[in-house]
């Protein structure tokens, strides 16, 4: 378990880096899903690296994301 200082300004940039993540996590645990943040994000955040992308792993299937975020757009 990482513990974090809230008032730290590093964590509080981590923070603004990952906050859509952690939306996507709150949104999928609200719906009964458990999601965490894996992969790059994970390690770079533990060697003190820029965070530039993240992965999220959930129990969710297909069709209950879809279901969940129900408007998508996508970026090209």
């Amino acid at each position: 378990m990482i513990y974090l200082k809230w008032c730290d300004f590093e964590v509080f940039t981590l923070m603004n880096k990952l906050k859509k993540g952690l939306l996507v996590l709150q949104k999928l645990n609200n719906s009964g899903y458990k999601a965490f943040i894996v992969g790059g994000a994970v390690r770079d955040f533990l060697l003190n690296r820029n965070i530039n992308d993240i992965d999220i792993a959930t129990e969710a299937n297909v069709n209950d994301i879809i279901n969940i975020f129900y408007l998508i757009f996508f970026i090209w």
